[in-house]
């Protein structure tokens, strides 16, 4: 996984445990396709890229029920030392921590393991968030 998007994870997952309502990400069309998924997957409030050129930045809005985070924990699967990779048929194999996702990049861009699933397409395993 890109170092990048590790980064990004981490600051997600910190600014949620310290009840942030909001944080900045520097932009990537890849962290911007992250959030969008997190966000369609109801672990985000809201998305939003801001300004233009090099000064772009992604406004993430948290989201909480009460007072507790949606976003339990993460787990990086993926890790530059160690590729994981997963065949279509083995997608059901996958072991999660309770209702969470697990996020793959694959050849149809990124797609949660039911998506690759029900598409019938294998990728890297990025990370399980729960």
């Amino acid at each position: 996984m890109n170092n990048k998007i590790s980064d990004m994870l981490i600051r997600i997952k910190n600014a949620s445990m310290a009840r942030h309502e909001s944080l900045e990400l520097p932009y990537s069309t890849l962290a911007e396709g992250l959030t969008k998924l997190l966000l369609k997957n109801n672990y985000l409030g809201s998305v939003n890229v801001e300004g233009q050129g090099i000064d772009r930045k992604i406004k993430v809005e948290l989201k909480y029920k009460g007072k507790r985070s949606v976003i339990t924990d993460l787990k990086q699967l993926s890790k530059p030392g160690l590729r994981r990779y997963l065949k279509a048929k083995e997608i059901t194999n996958l072991r999660r921590r309770g209702p969470g996702i697990v996020v793959l990049s694959t050849p149809q861009g990124l797609l949660t393991n039911f998506e690759a699933k029900a598409k019938n397409t294998g990728g890297e395993i990025l990370f399980e968030i729960w």
